[in-house]
């Protein structure tokens, strides 16, 4: 795998810009409505819960696929070195 070894913040964030603006103003926005007390916001713990847990059980899914992935070209780069 070939690595760059500068990293550059700034590039990111131009690339996420549209989601960071729009996560950022929802956020405030939520915010400014609970502080200011115009509409009160709870969310009942079943839900969020079920989420989680659905959330947990995908993630666990995904680690394993990539670990898997990671496991089998281990092994051909392992038998390509191995044959020269």
């Amino acid at each position: 795998m070939i690595l760059k070894r500068n990293f550059n913040p700034l590039k990111i964030i131009q690339y996420v810009k549209t989601e960071l603006l729009m996560a950022t103003v929802v956020s405030v926005s939520v915010y400014l409505l609970h502080h200011t007390q115009i509409a009160t916001i709870a969310i009942p713990i079943s839900i969020v819960g079920i989420l989680g847990s659905a959330l947990a059980i995908f993630i666990a899914f995904r680690n394993n696929t990539a670990y898997s992935r990671w496991w089998e070209a281990r092994t051909v780069w392992g038998n390509i070195i191995n044959k020269q």
